[in-house]
């Protein structure tokens, strides 16, 4: 028998999300899109945390931003004087 992995959601998970997201108003739409984005965010919070306990709140806020922007330059437009932490 073949053993399946939980985390492949495989085409046919994949096409039935793609129907049921279609038939979402425009409201309901957003609304999820804000929910997937709060999640993405406190996962990633998360992983900050296990990765550096020593940070604080505001080190792990900073490590988010500098992870989700990608971007050092804007980084530092936008924290000028804060440091570059490892995520």
């Amino acid at each position: 028998m073949e053993e399946l992995d939980p985390f492949d959601l495989g085409p046919p998970m994949t096409e039935e999300r793609w129907e049921i997201q279609g038939r979402l108003s425009p409201s309901e739409k957003g609304e999820l899109c804000c929910q997937l984005t709060e999640i993405a965010r406190t996962t990633l919070e998360a992983l900050i945390r296990y990765r550096h306990p020593e940070y604080t709140e505001e080190q792990v806020a900073l490590a988010r931003n500098r992870r989700l922007w990608r971007d050092d330059q804007l980084f530092r437009q936008v924290y000028p004087n804060a440091p570059l932490l490892p995520v």
